[in-house]
């Protein structure tokens, strides 16, 4: 029974030293397995692994580790990774707690989903990230084999964290493939999951991140700050990450005031209040932003998004990021006078990204977009460029558009506009305006074109390829209907209109060019404008600049308004040149001419009136009046000579048969109050006259009496 006894307690001896020897391991922290775990790591990790000399390791429950310091090195030479500056990551006074079927996991290997940390405590931390510009990263630890097959858009497997505390960091970013580079302050103490889920704690409260950075992004300076309440974002990573709350941001830009909000500003500045599960890869993505800077293609230029070249602007709307598609819902978008609104898609999933969506607004000012135009905008930097560009003397916009800007994306945008301000106090908006935006393979089109404004409407194409070396361009409208007294909002001291009747036309022309100039001046197609029952201001010609008032009332006859029963033009352009088939003025006693041509390539006149009275009189006499000059600086005079054999008004008139003809046939019959008659009676009448008078000046031509001159009869 004593010997049954002795062998009894053995065993339990035994248990009792090894019991006895774990506490007492415990107790000590395991200090000999300092090197087989740094081993396991170093096999892990794939890197260089070093622990500090005052390791202690826990293992009842759980993994949990106490170090001096950590430093896990950079991908070695041989790896498909990138390597950054200095260690990949230091870490000072570190405490760590894994489970077990994290170490398991780890002992395994390799790591291909995210590993669940319950606790990382740092009093330093200082890292070097580094990713090329096929989206290799330095902080992927994958195998060398699975990296070499796996696809450079493959999510980043980073580890879940229950708890992580930073007393102060730095991190050091090197993007080639964002085009970042940034070095980041970093401070957090975060809690769990629980409680940074449910946004209980705010910035600025005992739990919480702060990341302060400055850098640059595609070569544009950056500064960005990010806070939130919860757990770490750029650590949280896969699909059961819970949505974190969170603040940033972004400045981009050079700042000329310090970054104020006074408007003057260059600097584009990010705003984003809300929450997102995955901040590297922005999954689960939701907020409310704000946007502002000096134009919106400066804005969307570091995204990849094709916008106008604009004035300042300021968007305040809301955003959601849903794998590679990016929707918004815009509030409110001031730029300049312009208030607009509208719900848009970014879509980057496949191919070219596509931008779709509406744009909506109660007014849109053209003057917001002059930039776009090759107009240049009203500021000092503006006028200063205007001047470089435009050549002495010329006046059309010589300023390149950002025509290589459209091959970035595709767009189907519809517009819906009720008020389009055309810029000038003496113009009445367009009210509204509907049409469909599309850009397609670098073909920017605005088709179904429909505008009203002053009792009328505009429709047509507008069509840009710039798949050619020279963008083409193809212009298609159609004017009806336009009320002038209403379109042209200026009156005379004594509250008349100077320019009143209906206008209509059509307008069909193609050019080519990479500026407003360069496509004027290289138009081909033709022109056809007509005003019914209307009357013109001499005033209105004095303050346009051509003093032309006192040699048209010489020639017409009167100092007042001059009622026009038409007013007609068919015009041929031809390499920018501006010919007019047929272009008169026709009133009650007399039919006013003009001749000759108008450059828009060289932007010069040479323009000539000439004026036919329709009972004898001695006006008829009168010497034609000629236009010259350049854009910027017309020329008038009377044409005293009698140079100008196509330019007395009979054999001018002679012409005009075929050219009123076309006219009569474009002109529409509800085009006035009316109906478009008194203008169609007018082309028909002096089609008419112009085919008698040819006949007449064919019997001159052959002498008194029939007889030919040469005849000696």
């Amino acid at each position: 029974m004593a010997r049954r006894s002795r062998w009894l307690t053995l065993p339990i001896g035994a248990i009792l030293v090894v019991i006895a020897s774990v506490v007492l391991l415990e107790l000590l922290g395991w200090p000999f397995l300092r090197g087989p775990f740094q081993r396991a790591l170093a096999d892990a990790t794939g890197r260089q692994v070093e622990l500090g000399p005052d390791f202690q390791l826990r293992l009842i429950g759980s993994v949990r580790l106490r170090d001096e310091y950590v430093e896990i090195g950079q991908p070695p030479p041989d790896a498909r990774q990138p390597a950054g500056e200095g260690p990949f990551l230091r870490a000072t006074q570190l405490r760590i707690e894994l489970p077990y079927s994290t170490v398991w996991r780890m002992l395994r290997g390799p790591i291909d989903a995210p590993l669940r940390v319950r606790l990382l405590e740092v009093d330093e931390l200082d890292a070097s990230l580094a990713r090329d510009a096929e989206g290799n990263a330095n902080w992927s630890f994958a195998d060398p084999e699975r990296a070499e097959r796996a696809e450079p858009s493959t999510p980043v497997p980073l580890p879940q964290f229950d708890r992580f505390e930073v007393g102060s960091g730095e991190i050091r970013l090197r993007d080639e493939l964002l085009g970042l580079r940034i070095d980041a302050q970093v401070r957090t103490r975060e809690g769990n999951a629980t409680a940074a889920g449910n946004g209980s704690d705010r910035a600025g409260a005992d739990t919480g991140l702060e990341i302060i950075a400055t850098g640059t992004y595609r070569d544009s300076p950056l500064h960005a700050t990010l806070r939130s309440p919860g757990i770490l974002p750029l650590a949280a990573s896969g699909g059961n990450a819970p949505p974190v709350p969170f603040q940033l941001q972004l400045r981009a830009g050079d700042s000329r005031n310090g970054g104020g909000d006074d408007g003057n500003d260059v600097q584009t500045v990010l705003d984003l209040d809300g929450q997102v599960a995955d901040l590297l890869q922005l999954r689960g993505l939701t907020a409310d932003y704000r946007l502002r800077g000096p134009s919106l293609a400066a804005a969307g230029a570091p995204l990849g998004l094709t916008l106008p070249t604009t004035s300042a602007f300021d968007i305040r709307g809301s955003l959601v990021k849903d794998g590679q598609q990016w929707s918004t819902r815009v509030e409110a978008l001031e730029v300049g006078s312009s208030r607009l609104n509208g719900e848009f898609a970014y879509d980057a999933a496949a191919g070219t990204a596509k931008l779709s969506g509406i744009l909506r607004g109660e007014h849109l000012t053209l003057s917001d977009l002059a930039p776009a135009l090759g107009a240049g905008g009203g500021s000092a930097e503006e006028a200063a460029r205007k001047r470089e560009t435009v050549p002495v003397g010329r006046v059309l916009p010589h300023r390149e558009f950002d025509i290589a800007a459209l091959a970035k994306m595709d767009a189907d945008l519809q517009l819906d506009l009720d008020s389009v301000d055309l810029g000038s106090a003496a113009l009445a908006s367009i009210a509204p305006l509907r049409a469909q935006l599309s850009l397609d393979d670098s073909v920017l089109a605005i088709a179904e074109l429909q505008a009203r404004t002053a009792s009328g409407e505009l429709r047509g194409l507008l069509r840009l390829d710039a798949r050619a070396k020279q963008p083409l361009w193809h212009i298609d409208l159609r004017v009806s209907r336009v009320r002038l007294e209403q379109f042209l909002t200026a009156r005379t001291p004594g509250g008349v209109a100077y320019l009143s009747g209906t206008l209509g036309g059509r307008t069909k022309l193609d050019g080519r060019g990479n500026s407003t100039a360069q496509m004027l001046g290289s138009l081909d197609g033709s022109a056809e404008f007509w005003i019914d029952d209307g009357r013109i201001s001499q005033l209105l010609l004095e303050i346009s600049g051509i003093d032309i008032a006192e040699s048209l009332g010489l020639l017409i006859g009167g100092d007042g308004q001059l009622r026009m029963q038409c007013a007609a033009a068919r015009l041929e352009v031809e390499d920018g040149l501006v010919t007019p088939e047929v272009a008169l003025i026709d009133t009650v006693d007399t039919t006013l001419l003009v001749d000759g041509e108008m450059s828009l390539a060289e932007e010069r006149l040479d323009l000539v009136l000439a004026a036919r009275p329709k009972d004898a009189s001695p006006l008829a006499l009168r010497s034609p009046v000629r236009i010259e000059g350049s854009f910027g600086e017309p020329k008038v005079r009377l044409d005293m000579g009698a140079t100008a054999l196509r330019l007395g008004a009979a054999a001018l008139l002679a012409t005009i048969a075929a050219p009123a003809a076309a006219l009569l046939a474009l002109i529409d019959p509800g085009a006035g109050d009316d109906g478009g008659a008194v203008c169609a009676q007018s082309l028909q009448q002096l089609r008419a006259g112009s085919v008698k008078d040819g006949a007449k000046e064919g019997t001159r031509r052959r002498g008194d009496g029939g007889r030919p001159p040469d005849s000696g009869g």
